[in-house]
């Protein structure tokens, strides 16, 4: 856990065994930053968040 330049807290949240941020990025309600997420399913994350982005124009 850390905080952005805001002071905001920057971490990863599990619920029952479950990304809880990969669910808001994929639901649109958070986007992935690159300086605060550098673990390996980052990669995954940031391509969630391109899909959640263009189901939110296309609708």
């Amino acid at each position: 856990m850390t905080t952005d330049r805001y002071g905001c807290t920057v971490a990863l949240v599990d619920v029952n065994g479950q990304s809880l941020n990969n669910y808001l990025v994929q639901e649109g309600y958070a986007w992935v930053y690159s300086k605060y997420c550098k673990k390996s399913f980052c990669r995954d994350w940031k391509k969630t968040e391109a899909l959640a982005r263009y189901q939110e124009k296309c609708m």
